[in-house]
């Protein structure tokens, strides 16, 4: 249980920077890779920290703007930031919309430092279930993890259901339907 009781411990005293908190200068990946995992580190397991091949497959999914002479500013730091927390929940596509749907609406500013206030009023949460409960806390937390996972996947299918159809196109899945559509072109001509 001291296991617990440290991590307890250690997002307990953790906060998410805000955005007056972002480096206000501009970061090579290497000094972007060392903020993340100080930002996120007891926010994201060990097999999700953010690596320099993340950072291009986000560039080159349009999840992340270019970066400036392979310098990256306070706005690539915020999206990192969200795009980390919440891509275990949502295809990185649908972050990338959720947050330029955001960023219309609002500032980036502004949504930036809900996204971050809200994960951490949730990770709070989650912790007191924890304490209270232990093992069966840890199950409270799952169960209410997969019931507001399947009501915010619902939603972001309704309202940006065009995105979504592209999210589900993930790199497995056009392979297998490239490979679905091969097989059957090669049923037919063996048919013929």
């Amino acid at each position: 249980m001291q296991d617990i009781n440290e991590y307890i411990k250690k997002v307990e005293a953790h906060t998410l920077p805000r955005w007056d908190q972002l480096p206000d200068f501009e970061l090579y990946m290497d000094q972007v890779i060392s903020l993340m995992q100080k930002y996120l580190e007891p926010y994201i397991l060990t097999e999700d920290a953010l690596t320099p091949s993340m950072i291009n497959n986000y560039v080159k999914m349009e999840a992340l703007p270019a970066p400036i002479k392979k310098r990256y500013s306070k706005e690539h730091i915020s999206r990192l930031i969200i795009i980390c927390l919440m891509k275990r929940q949502f295809a990185i596509p649908t972050i990338s919309s959720i947050i330029n749907a955001e960023s219309v609406n609002n500032d980036i500013i502004s949504f930036y430092n809900y996204v971050v206030e809200q994960y951490e009023i949730a990770s709070k949460k989650a912790l007191n279930e924890l304490k209270e409960h232990s093992i069966k806390g840890a199950l409270l937390i799952a169960i209410a993890s997969c019931a507001n996972y399947t009501t915010a996947q619902y939603t972001v299918n309704v309202v940006l259901p065009v995105n979504n159809k592209k999210a589900e196109k993930t790199p497995e899945k056009e392979k297998k339907d490239k490979k679905g559509e091969k097989d059957k072109k090669d049923k037919k001509s063996s048919e013929q």
